[in-house]
């Protein structure tokens, strides 16, 4: 289910500030746990680092989370955004995952869960968005149905 994404490298969890730049980090095989845990920490460093935080959390109360990435795709220069917003989009969906058995009753903490990460060496994605924005501007193009 993950693994389109994975390759594409359309996962990527995505902190914005308000003066356009974007930090974050790549999803990488989700559905091992090991790898979520590792995901999480890694997201923590960069949420919680000592010289960003002040600007994720000006951005989160300046600007209302619609589920669209107009939401800071302004704040980057971009002048015109094709991305929807989600709850206008899309109804709310009841997953069946919410059946499968919480792993955490039945499995044994590793000790790599809980040791400390190493932090993520270039967490900002500016640039890297941006291109990804074209590559996919582009193949919407390509594979457009009308």
């Amino acid at each position: 289910m993950f693994l389109f994404q994975d390759w594409f490298h359309f996962s990527t969890v995505i902190f914005p500030t308000l003066h356009g730049k974007l930090y974050g980090y790549t999803v990488r095989d989700f559905t091992n746990l090991s790898k979520r845990i590792e995901l999480g920490k890694k997201l923590y460093s960069i949420l919680f680092h000592k010289d960003l935080h002040e600007h994720f959390l000006q951005f989160s109360r300046r600007e209302e989370h619609s589920g669209s990435r107009w939401d800071y795709e302004k704040y980057i220069g971009c002048k015109t955004s094709v991305s929807p917003i989600l709850r206008l989009t899309f109804p709310i969906v009841s997953h069946h995952i919410h059946t499968q058995p919480d792993w955490s009753k039945n499995s044994k903490i590793k000790k790599a869960w809980v040791q400390p990460v190493n932090p993520v060496e270039h967490p900002e994605l500016t640039d890297w968005f941006i291109r990804k924005r074209k590559e996919l501007l582009i193949a919407s193009l390509l594979f457009s149905t009308k």
